[in-house]
């Protein structure tokens, strides 16, 4: 099955790929540029990632209570508070504007509609080839490339 790089399940393969060789340390990400097999791309993306973030999510937690709860205890709730909210709101005034310039541009640039399989289908295919107990292989490609 082809599958063309721009699909946005295909670039989240290779986000979560990246995510994963970076946890794991093994750094090989760009064997998968061409091509794998489904149940491979169904592992990384649904099981892999989604854990791998999971776990720096509670990690990151744990760091920002304890950087918020610290201070909080020793110092005060309110005036940490106000000068949370000063730089919460600083900070997404900031966000926004990029935001809103980023969009700002990408309607003024030319879009191509971008052909594949649907996520439904796609996931579909998987459930089948579980079934048969027999993964296809997926190959990328770029439109235009031949």
């Amino acid at each position: 099955m082809e599958l063309d790089k721009r699909l946005w399940y295909v670039r989240w393969f290779f986000f979560s790929q990246m995510i994963w060789d970076e946890f794991y340390h093994s750094g090989n990400s760009s064997r998968y540029a061409y091509g794998t097999n489904l149940c491979h791309f169904m592992r990384v993306t649904l099981v892999l990632c989604p854990l791998v973030l999971v776990l720096h999510g509670a990690l990151y937690a744990s760091v920002v209570a304890i950087f918020i709860g610290l201070p909080v205890y020793l110092a005060g709730g309110i005036g940490y508070a106000l000068i949370l909210a000063c730089i919460g709101v600083i900070a997404s005034v900031i966000w926004g504007s990029k935001r809103l310039m980023n969009r700002m541009r990408q309607s003024k640039r030319e879009r191509t509609l971008i052909t594949g399989p649907s996520y439904a289908v796609f996931l579909w295919s998987y459930v089948v080839a579980l079934k048969r107990k027999m993964c296809p292989i997926l190959t990328f490609k770029q439109q235009g490339n031949v």
